[in-house]
């Protein structure tokens, strides 16, 4: 025959904060797996104040998020917390990185009015990002002279482009 046995679920609020600008964040959903084998939840939407209030396997659950909107990025990397049954689990804070979206168009000005047009991009150039706080990207530029990036907000970055029969150009923000 079927064996049933059932256990107390594991209670949990949990607030989630955007780490620079030091907010809570509404209206997000996280991921939460588990390292049990329970699978994957997604938990949430956050309320107006950011919170979740979950009820969950107990055990050891993993929450991520990874989260774009237009040229923003938020992302909490994988963070394990062990559950208890019950009423017993202290409030739960988990704090995301926004990331914003840096980019630009590598043009050779063939008609000297100082602007981008459609025919004007440098394809193919390399460029490079490197920023204080995040490691060196390097990118292809598109058929139009295009490059998009995401990188972590409040920070500064160089950017330096490059191509055969070009001078390098760098520009610091």
């Amino acid at each position: 025959g079927i064996q049933w046995e059932t256990t107390e679920s594991a209670h949990v609020n949990i607030t989630l904060r955007e780490v620079e600008m030091n907010e809570n964040l509404s209206s997000f959903t996280i991921s939460a797996v588990s390292e049990d084998g329970f699978g994957e939840m997604i938990l949430g939407p956050t309320d107006d104040t950011g919170r979740i209030d979950a009820r969950i396997f107990p055990g050891s659950w993993t929450f991520s998020l990874n989260r774009t909107d237009n040229n923003m990025r938020w992302v909490l990397e994988n963070v394990t917390v062990t559950l208890a049954a019950g009423w017993a689990n202290d409030n739960l804070t988990l704090e995301a990185n926004r990331y914003v979206t840096v980019g630009g168009n590598l043009f050779w000005d063939l008609d000297g009015d100082g602007s981008w047009d459609f025919d004007e991009g440098i394809e193919d150039a390399t460029v490079e990002l490197v920023g204080d706080n995040f490691s060196q990207v390097n990118m292809t530029t598109t058929q139009y002279g295009t490059w998009t990036h995401f990188v972590p907000i409040n920070a500064n970055y160089t950017v330096t482009a490059i191509k055969e029969g070009f001078s390098p150009e760098t520009v610091i923000y």
